[in-house]
């Protein structure tokens, strides 16, 4: 037994070293290969929880501004409610405008029925002219309406006897057939002196002048609409 173990070649103390070595080299090459691999799911987790972040910062962003633009919708509709002139402002009169305010009178008393169609010139939204324009019809078959009729439209002619005696203001008669007759009345207050006309002229509706040089706008429209008429 000996002798076979004597057989049996031995290791140089050289040799052994450099079997230490290669065993040492490849443990080193081992433990690379783990700390490389052993690095990749961290690697990945980190990329992927990035990704997340960025996805997260993203809709929360989106949602941030859409709750904006909700908050900036919801402020506006409430200042629109507490101040509607804001966007719903009354539309503007023109510098330069008429207004014509119309009244009728259907079925009276005395037989007949009436319109009067009276015409405001503005200027700078400042009153300038006036047209009347009355306009009497009988009521046919009625008695009284023929005599009142008749009656009225004489009456008024009378009136014409102020013309070319007040200067700015003029009346004309003329009849309808033998149903009825229109007054027209013709006032430019930029050349009439209001003093001048006589009281029976301003006590009679329909050629009395109404309001002065320059009256408002709305002051006007404010009045008729008061006494009846339907103006626009």
């Amino acid at each position: 037994m000996n002798d076979r173990q004597s057989n049996q070649p031995k290791m140089s103390t050289e040799e052994l070293a450099r079997t230490q070595v290669l065993n040492l080299d490849d443990l080193r090459e081992v433990a690379k290969y783990e700390k490389k691999t052993s690095k990749r799911p961290a690697i990945f987790c980190a990329i992927f929880g990035a990704i997340l972040l960025t996805l997260g910062a993203g809709v929360q962003g989106y949602i941030t501004h859409q709750n904006k633009v909700k908050l900036e919708a919801i402020q506006k509709n409430v200042v629109k409610r507490k101040n509607p002139t804001i966007t719903e402002q009354k539309p503007k009169v023109p510098a330069n405008s008429t207004l014509k305010c119309t009244l009728s009178s259907q079925g009276n008393a005395n037989g007949t029925n009436y319109v009067s169609e009276f015409t405001f010139e503005f200027a700078n939204q400042k009153l300038k002219k006036e047209t009347k324009v009355f306009m009497l019809d009988k009521i046919v078959g009625n008695k009284i309406g023929e005599s009142a009729m008749n009656n009225l439209y004489v009456a008024y002619r009378n009136f014409e006897k102020i013309n070319g005696t007040v200067n700015g203001y003029s009346i004309t008669s003329a009849p309808r057939g033998d149903v009825g007759f229109t007054i027209t009345t013709l006032i430019d207050l930029t050349l009439l002196n209001a003093s001048s006309i006589p009281a029976e002229y301003n006590a009679n509706a329909q050629i009395r002048v109404d309001f002065p040089l320059d009256s408002d706008y709305e002051t006007v429209k404010t009045s008729a609409t008061a006494s009846g008429f339907i103006c626009e």
